[in-house]
């Protein structure tokens, strides 16, 4: 039996798509394990698809946090709507909380004139909340030794940082994009350039940029005014420097607050997760997923792709590590000639090897969040011809020597970048 689940990701710097992605999971588990546990947590997804992510089971029932996203599960985002009115509502001040943030990025929000119409879906932002927190109890008042929030530690994360121009108008004091409107620019290093502004005076706050490509000379350090690249190792080891910042401010007895704006390029993902690994034997084809549901032919996702040609959508198949017979850290045993993904008329051999390791100086395969992922990627155009619509069998064809092991089996969107200027060209269902 497998669940279905529709989920986001994070997009790296320069994701293609895939396994290397940050999924919902993977965030949580890295709150879990470097952020101390009570810490008043607030996540803003202002990223395409952020509303997969915040509605996941991992964000939406979680302790001490406060999820924002500007919107709703299948949305892409737009720029000049949530994310840079959020960003400038985001600030210490009395009497100030997220609801402030999430009503500022509402007020600013990508709309279409005609709610129920199918281009609404796909170019609307519903902003959505979700959290054991609710934004009027996530408190923004200035810190302070003597106050009841002591320090704060907010991160900015932008794996891909771009910069569109859109067409916007100024209304009650927000940009909302509006094809009757005047060009304007937006990016996400404004929206990175602002949050630090505003935390500038908070006197115990820190904020971290994290995004764009690696420093040439020291890898683990950003450029352009980033201070750590926009990676998944990035991100975790600025959430290890508040984790540890947090934790040294315990014993003062003050609350403590993370704050996560992310922003930029995201992934919508479809997948059908098994409640046990299924055995796929060697010089054998077994069947995944019978059926399995893709996106649908004029989704929101399928638009998605056909907006950004460069989004590398496909497929992705996740394997459980302890019960691989080799060292998952290296290269892989087998080469592409001897798998085969079947995904109806799709027969795809082509894949990424993507290792995910939580304890880098454990042996392999000792942490049970230790996943390999194979990434088969499909040509945008034949994804959208053969790999969306209706329902289909997912099989894999293992002509290696090993067993193999697969907790899940999905296809990604792609790394997606924000709506700029509004298209008409689209895949949609009539």
């Amino acid at each position: 039996m497998a669940d279905e689940l529709d989920d986001g990701k994070i997009s790296p710097h320069a994701g293609a798509g895939g396994g290397d992605a940050i999924s919902a999971e993977q965030l949580r588990d890295m709150l879990n394990e470097h952020i101390p546990p009570g810490t008043e947590t607030l996540i803003v997804f202002s990223q395409c698809f952020g509303g997969n992510m915040a509605k996941s089971s991992h964000f939406e029932e979680r302790d001490d946090t406060c999820v924002l996203s500007g919107s709703k599960p299948g949305q892409q985002s737009g720029y000049g709507g949530y994310h840079d009115d959020a960003a400038g509502a985001l600030k210490p001040k009395k009497d100030l909380s997220a609801k402030d943030v999430h009503d500022a990025g509402t007020k600013g929000r990508r709309q279409e004139e005609d709610p129920g119409s199918l281009e609404a879906e796909i170019w609307n932002e519903d902003p959505q909340v979700a959290g054991k927190t609710s934004p009027e109890d996530f408190d923004l008042q200035p810190t302070g030794n003597d106050g009841p929030i002591h320090s704060r530690h907010v991160i900015v994360y932008a794996g891909n940082p771009t910069e569109k121009t859109c067409k916007a108008k100024v209304e009650n004091g927000a940009t909302v994009p509006d094809d009757t409107g005047h060009d304007m620019s937006f990016s996400d290093r404004a929206d990175r350039d602002r949050i630090r502004t505003n935390f500038r005076n908070d006197p115990n706050a820190t904020v971290e940029a994290v995004g764009g490509p690696p420093n040439v000379d020291d890898p683990s350090k950003g450029q352009d005014g980033w201070e750590r690249p926009g990676t998944k190792g990035g991100l975790e080891a600025a959430l290890k420097a508040a984790g540890d910042a947090i934790r040294d401010a315990i014993a003062r007895d003050h609350r403590e607050q993370l704050i996560l704006f992310f922003s930029d390029h995201g992934e919508g993902t479809r997948s059908d997760e098994f409640e046990e690994p299924k055995k796929v034997e060697k010089n054998s084809r077994t069947s995944l997923s019978t059926p399995f549901t893709p996106f649908g032919a004029g989704s929101s996702y399928a638009c998605a792709i056909a907006m950004h040609p460069e989004a590398a959508p496909g497929f992705e198949l996740s394997m459980d590590v302890s019960r691989m017979p080799f060292y998952p850290d290296k290269d892989p045993p087998f080469g592409n000639d001897e798998l085969a993904l079947e995904a109806g008329a799709l027969r795809l051999t082509n894949f990424e090897w993507i290792y995910h390791r939580w304890n880098p100086h454990g042996p392999a395969g000792s942490d049970p969040r230790d996943k390999i992922v194979l990434f088969f990627p499909v040509e945008s155009e034949r994804f959208l011809s053969e790999g969306v619509g209706e329902p289909y069998e997912v099989a894999l064809v293992n002509n290696t020597s090993l067993d193999l092991y697969v907790t899940a089996v999905g296809q990604t969107t792609g790394s997606v970048g924000k709506l700029g200027r509004r298209q008409s060209d689209l895949p949609l269902e009539k």
